[in-house]
């Protein structure tokens, strides 16, 4: 495969093969990169600097939590009832993107 660009990529591993294989192959971004970009990882910028030469500093990463927008809601709620509270920020889910335009949630 000659490709050069953003990938997703899911191996598995072959017990009958002893090898991993890759079973799927996607030219786009994956899901969590909003997660990445919460911790402080722009991959989308990284890569577009990189590609383009403009010079860049390694980013300063942190652990944390990302929540996908269901998830994210059904926790914050969660939290309004339970003594165990779950760390959730705003700015740490895809709902502070669905509060911005909201119109790609109704047509998905």
């Amino acid at each position: 495969m000659n490709y050069t660009g953003i990938s997703h990529l899911d191996f598995r591993y072959s017990y009958e093969r002893q090898e991993y294989v890759l079973i799927d192959f996607n030219a786009r971004y994956w899901s969590s990169v909003q997660g990445s970009r919460a911790m402080g990882v722009n991959f989308p910028f990284l890569i577009t600097a990189f590609s383009l030469g403009i010079p860049f500093e390694y980013p300063e990463y942190r652990t944390g939590y990302f929540y996908f927008d269901t998830t994210a809601f059904k926790t914050m709620v969660k939290n309004l009832f339970s003594k165990q509270k779950y760390p959730v920020k705003f700015g740490n889910t895809q709902l502070r993107h669905v509060y911005k335009d909201p119109l790609p949630e109704f047509i998905y």
